[in-house]
């Protein structure tokens, strides 16, 4: 659904996750994400994340892709079918998921304003509703 800021996003997605993870470089987190399991399926699931704008500086980009290789090989184990969605503009987010291995469907318009959002997965997911 809609929230009224990005802190009651974080804090609603935090809450229903089965399991978190944090990136942290020299004491300060720039990346926080989770998993939170889906309907009656227990092995479905819907990744999510939250980064700034540090993973994209130099040093970090190899560190934060070869970590988010990592951190979906254990998402995988705990859920091996993972699905979500990502907003249409945010190309950067598509080229990484795609290189991590997901499908993206075509975008589907979503929100009162019809955003256009894409469907990612990998395994058995279905993308049967927009977020």
């Amino acid at each position: 659904g809609f929230f009224t800021s990005p802190k009651e996003a974080l804090m609603d997605s935090f809450a229903s996750s089965s399991h978190c993870w944090a990136g942290i470089h020299e004491g300060q987190v720039i990346a926080i994400g989770g998993v939170v399991p889906l309907g009656s399926r227990t092995d479905l699931a819907f990744p999510w994340m939250i980064a700034t704008a540090a993973i994209e500086t130099p040093a970090m980009r190899r560190e934060f892709m070869l970590l988010s290789k990592e951190t979906l090989i254990r998402m995988r184990t705990l859920y091996p079918s993972l699905e979500g969605w990502v907003d249409a503009r945010n190309h950067k987010a598509i080229t990484w998921l795609r290189w991590l291995g997901f499908i993206l469907d075509p975008p589907l318009p979503y929100g009162p304003v019809g955003i256009p959002f894409h469907c990612f997965k990998i395994g058995e997911g279905v993308c049967v509703g927009l977020l």
